[in-house]
């Protein structure tokens, strides 16, 4: 079974739980309750075959010691200091990843926000940027769909990765 490891970051009441409960359950609550401790949701798709398993790490700071093959962070648009901790978290992930990842700064909206600063910094940063409505599942969906892909990505790599690992053993016996 195909396993994905997601982080959900971003900064205090930048909506990561409301995205993934819209993701998972196709709800939102109306009250805000504050996430004090970083929280941790498995989700199985069974069809197609084979099943895959998303694991989703909801946290306002990057785990240590975490494998993951997708980065989701989430920033308010109507608050520039949100943005501005997106793009801390990226930089940081960069620093301390020895992996390769898919990244996205999403625009977490309600309504018309002006979403251009998100963009240009996505654009420099070199990531995806997407916009979401939280309220709208479909919405939401897409966002995940990015993490699905990026899970194919690594398991086509670390697969070609051993593929190359035995071949460079077998050139180098035959040099030997």
């Amino acid at each position: 079974m195909a396993c994905s490891r997601c982080l959900i970051l971003g900064d205090p009441l930048s909506g990561k739980t409301a995205f993934i409960t819209q993701y998972l359950y196709s709800f939102t609550s109306p009250s805000y309750i504050p996430t004090t401790q970083p929280k941790q949701y498995k989700y199985t798709i069974s069809y197609p075959s084979p099943s895959k398993t998303l694991e989703i790490i909801e946290s306002r700071d990057i785990p240590n010691g975490l494998i993951f093959s997708s980065v989701i962070i989430i920033y308010d648009p109507t608050r520039p200091e949100s943005l501005y901790y997106a793009q801390n978290l990226i930089n940081t992930l960069r620093k301390i990843s020895k992996h390769a990842f898919g990244c996205a700064i999403v625009a977490s909206v309600r309504g018309n926000e002006k979403v251009f600063n998100g963009k240009k910094i996505a654009d420099e940063m070199s990531v995806k940027f997407m916009t979401v409505n939280v309220n709208n599942r479909m919405s939401v969906k897409r966002c995940f769909g990015f993490c699905w892909k990026w899970t194919q990505k690594n398991l086509i790599w670390e697969s070609r990765k051993n593929a190359l690992a035995i071949r460079e053993g077998v050139k180098s016996f035959r040099l030997a």
